[in-house]
């Protein structure tokens, strides 16, 4: 890829966790005003984090197994497409979460997606088939812990099957949970999936690609700038953009409206 790149662009490879953040902040030590992230949704994130509130702007060039921020982003999956506007699309700003400490772009969760991406996590092996494996296997063995959650004017006790806290529209491979996500109108969308049976699922999962889920009973949401997560006694799993992380106390998640330049 990189001999079609021109030669006022520098590459470097990541070779651990957390490279990426590392990279990206001594590009904005030496003045560059476009870095490009080229991974999936853990990398991107990474180098996104580093950017926050910085003058330089993200590109994007998708080549994980979700690409959820990308495919919020409408950033083209093709990697030279996505080469091609990373280097001259336009700047758009659009906000960021905060959840526990770390920043996200597309989604924030609590429940069985935070399950889910701490199963995935530890995979050798990625893609939507062992995704989807992974997802049916920890769904029959989910035990629905029960969360306070404070929102806006909201406060309610609530065992969901998963709670998504969304500043894009997807998790990614295209599952839509919130469809009418907006990145840069400063709120949050919270979308609430209830408790459901193996059948029940089954019918829904359609819906979570086809951009209807909005339209299930299960399925409730609002907006807010702010939301507070607490359980009883225990930690909370949670993830950011897919990354899994636990927290002792209270989850605060913070809006940080126009924080992040994007190249779109």
């Amino acid at each position: 890829m990189a001999a079609h790149l021109p030669p006022s662009v520098t590459v470097y490879e990541t070779d651990h966790a957390g490279h990426g953040a590392d990279l990206a902040r001594h590009a904005l030590d030496k003045g560059f005003d476009r870095v490009i992230a080229i991974g999936g949704d853990g990398s991107v994130n990474e180098v996104a984090s580093a950017l926050v509130n910085s003058g330089a702007a993200l590109g994007i060039v998708p080549a994980g197994s979700g690409n959820g921020l990308a495919r919020s982003l409408n950033i083209p999956l093709n990697i030279d497409r996505a080469f091609e506007t990373a280097l001259n699309g336009g700047i758009r700003s659009i906000d960021a979460g905060k959840a526990g400490g770390h920043y996200f772009f597309a989604v924030c969760g609590v429940g069985l997606d935070a399950r889910i991406g701490q199963k995935f996590q530890r995979l050798k092996r990625r893609g939507i088939v062992p995704y989807f494996y992974f997802g049916i296997q920890t769904f029959l063995t989910y035990e629905y812990p029960r969360f306070e959650v404070r929102g806006g004017e909201r406060r309610f006790s609530v065992s969901p099957l998963s709670l998504v806290v969304s500043n894009g529209t997807e998790f990614g491979n295209g599952a839509r949970i919130a469809p009418g996500a907006v990145m840069d109108d400063g709120l949050f969308d919270v979308c609430l999936l209830e408790r459901m049976s193996f059948l029940e699922a089954a019918f829904a999962l359609p819906r979570l690609f086809n951009g209807k889920i909005v339209n299930l009973k299960k399925y409730n949401s609002f907006r807010c700038r702010s939301l507070t997560i607490s359980r009883v006694s225990e930690n909370i799993l949670y993830h950011v953009d897919g990354e899994p992380h636990t927290c002792r106390g209270p989850l605060e998640i913070t809006m940080h409206p126009h924080s992040l330049k994007v190249i779109v």
